[in-house]
């Protein structure tokens, strides 16, 4: 006998089948429980509950790759500048 794949799945926030390849994020070999519409309004809703520790996670984040920050910044502005002058 061959595997069945099965091509939808249930989220589990809101119940609904959905297409288990574009609608759900891969995670560790398989898929997550929520679909992405539904993962993406808890995310929205974290960030909208606790401001202070998310710009303290992005405060920091800049803090340590600085130089990694700043050289891709550097980068981008050339690769801006360069087009502005080719039109």
């Amino acid at each position: 006998m061959g595997v069945t794949i099965q091509k939808f799945k249930r989220c589990t926030d809101c119940g609904g089948i959905k297409l288990r390849e574009q609608d759900f994020h891969r995670h560790r070999g398989g898929f997550r429980s929520v679909c992405k519409v539904c993962a993406n309004e808890r995310a929205r809703q974290y960030r909208e509950a606790h401001p202070e520790r998310i710009r303290e996670t992005y405060r920091t984040y800049r803090e340590a790759h600085r130089d990694e920050i700043n050289a891709y910044q550097r980068v981008q502005y050339r690769l801006r500048k360069k087009a502005a002058n080719c039109n």
